[in-house]
């Protein structure tokens, strides 16, 4: 998905245990990467920043015990490789569809000229077809 794989990432990362003496990673992670616009195929920056709030677990079981704004990150192992962490924040923060703006916008203007149906008349009756067969049978 990256078109550059070439770039610096600012990173502010916390570790330590929260009150429930669990292992807590927080922080920040962004950085700006070139990926290709999915509506003229040139390559597009995108600014990426995401927030790190992640409690450190050994297994599914434990991870389904947290609350809701706890992500779990699974890692039986006493360390941890930062990068691995950085990485999976920035996928996880990367747009589902990359475009520049100018190209959003004529995305926008091109939807706009199509012919607005009033809402009535697009619904029609899936027996209106059965009733013209029927008439047309008699």
């Amino acid at each position: 998905m990256v078109e550059e794989h070439a770039g610096n990432v600012k990173v502010r990362l916390q570790f330590g245990h929260d009150e429930s003496h669990r292992r807590r990673i927080q922080g920040q992670v962004s950085t700006t990467v070139m990926l290709q616009c999915q509506r003229c195929l040139e390559p597009v920056a995108v600014e990426l920043e995401e927030s790190v709030d992640l409690a450190v677990v050994a297994s599914e079981a434990i991870a389904d015990k947290l609350p809701a704004d706890i992500d779990p990150w699974l890692s039986d192992e006493e360390q941890l490789v930062p990068a691995d962490l950085i990485e999976e924040q920035l996928i996880l923060g990367l747009p589902i569809v990359a475009s520049h703006q100018q190209c959003e916008l004529a995305i926008r203007q091109d939807t706009s000229k199509l012919p607005q149906e009033d809402a009535a008349e697009s619904v029609q009756n899936p027996f209106a077809v059965l009733a013209t067969l029927k008439s047309n049978r008699d």
